[in-house]
């Protein structure tokens, strides 16, 4: 009998080391990787993020979720050649990546490809249309390429979309919604939406500067250098020379 329960422990213990193994490897799946990383990326720690994502990768090659996030880190760290392959990846795998169009499309934005920056906006969009930041994303774009009517309509939606999702309302898509149609000489509705980021976000000093500039073309000249003092008190330093003088000039004013 003695014999048989030796033989037995024999049998079982590969059996018991085998399930110990499977189980460390199950704790240190792809998924609990992907969470070690974004966690790692939340606090700074970039390159432990990266080392968790490369490990994900390296357990399930089809992972997207790894390649998009390991690419986020890479954006943060500005190496955009390298978060662009990753994001490139993650749709290779996931064609219905919406977040990977949108984030590709902005270092597509920041090198200055326009075109391919707006292809991947509007992908992002036709994959989910209630994506408010690929909305917004692609507004900026056709603001600076001179689509002014297309950039208020991206903006509105961002506008529409994001009540849903956040109470307060989104700033930057009032900022941007009132540039372009400051560009179109369109004051009072510029005004108002200056006024509505202003309201959402007190902190934010491009409103205040382009609230100036509204003022001045408006003729409110005593409130366009406040707005101008205000802006600048938060940190404007993109102040157009020109239209300062022209401000000293009309309000006889030097500050």
């Amino acid at each position: 009998m003695p014999k048989n329960n030796n033989l037995k422990k024999m049998l079982l213990t590969p059996v018991i080391l085998f399930l110990f193994l499977l189980k460390g490897y199950a704790q240190n799946s792809d998924g609990d990787l992907l969470k070690s990383g974004s966690q790692y990326t939340q606090d700074g720690k970039y390159d432990e993020a990266i080392t968790a994502f490369n490990k994900a990768i390296a357990i399930n090659p089809n992972n997207d979720e790894a390649y998009h996030n390991r690419g986020t880190v890479y954006f943060d760290k500005n190496d955009y050649d390298k978060a662009m392959a990753d994001y490139s990846k993650s749709i290779e795998i996931n064609p219905k990546s919406a977040k990977s169009y949108n984030t590709r499309g902005y270092i597509y934005q920041l090198k200055g490809n326009v075109d391919q920056a707006i292809a991947d906006y509007s992908k992002a969009i036709e994959i989910d249309p209630s994506f408010f930041y690929a909305y917004h994303n692609r507004a900026v774009v056709n603001r600076n390429k001179g689509n002014l009517d297309q950039a208020i309509a991206d903006s509105t939606k961002a506008i529409e979309l994001a009540s849903k999702t956040y109470s307060g309302g989104f700033a930057e898509a009032y900022y941007y919604r009132g540039t372009s149609h400051f560009l179109k000489k369109e004051y009072d509705l510029a005004l108002s939406d200056f006024n509505n980021a202003i309201e959402i976000k007190p902190e934010f000093e491009h409103p205040y500067y382009y609230r100036a500039r509204t003022y001045f073309e408006m003729k409110y000249y005593d409130k366009s250098w406040a707005d101008l003092k205000k802006s600048q008190s938060l940190g404007e330093k993109n102040i157009d020379p020109k239209f300062l003088e022209d401000l000293k000039k009309a309000s006889g004013k030097s500050q």
